[in-house]
């Protein structure tokens, strides 16, 4: 594996600092390397508006594994679920559960604001690619919606001919979305939201 030097990662962060007008979408695979390059980076020139932290996961593994490590990186951060591989649920990381004493349930409540500052998702893509469960998307859109955080859907990808519901029964996927014609829309509404173009 390269590993980019901390001297690249310094001029890189300084060109950044010295260009406030445009806007820096940094995606990694390896939070871990980012927070110790983003803290040494921030004792030198700040947290820059300007800089958006990103991290791919593709499955609830990585998200538990990744997610947390995320979190502990100063400044703006984002999540690029692409391609996404199965189900993730990100209420761990957008919000927290509340024991509701009247009710005597729990219920989940989102941060104000989130930790998370934008999801992007996407579908795999290409000879071989793995199928994306519609499902799936919609839950990941539903948590977003109801943690307040932007979420830009960018193509379905290979989706799942039949498909099961939630409660197990098998329904079949449109077939305007298997032609595509729907490839960015998620029940006729395409998710266009991004933060960092506010």
């Amino acid at each position: 594996m390269k590993t980019i030097s901390d001297e690249f990662i310094d001029k890189t962060w300084a060109t950044m600092a010295a260009c406030p007008q445009h806007t820096f979408l940094i995606l990694t695979k390896r939070p871990g390397r980012m927070l110790s390059a983003v803290n040494a980076m921030v004792a030198k020139y700040g947290i820059l508006p300007n800089v958006w932290l990103g991290c791919t996961i593709v499955n609830q593994q990585e998200a538990d594994e990744k997610i947390p490590r995320l979190l502990s990186v100063p400044g703006q951060k984002w999540l690029s679920i692409e391609p996404m591989l199965g189900p993730i649920d990100l209420k761990p990381f957008l919000g927290f559960w509340q024991w509701s004493r009247s009710e005597n349930f729990q219920t989940w409540v989102p941060h104000e604001p989130s930790p998370i500052d934008a999801v992007v998702l996407g579908g795999e893509t290409g000879p071989g690619a793995r199928p994306l469960h519609p499902d799936w998307v919609r839950s990941v859109r539903d948590q977003c919606a109801a943690a307040g955080v932007p979420f830009y859907f960018k193509q379905w990808g290979k989706i799942q001919p039949a498909i099961k519901d939630l409660v197990g029964n098998e329904r079949p996927v449109p077939m305007d979305v298997i032609r595509g014609t729907w490839n960015r829309r998620i029940d006729g509404q395409e998710h266009n939201e991004l933060a960092w173009k506010k």
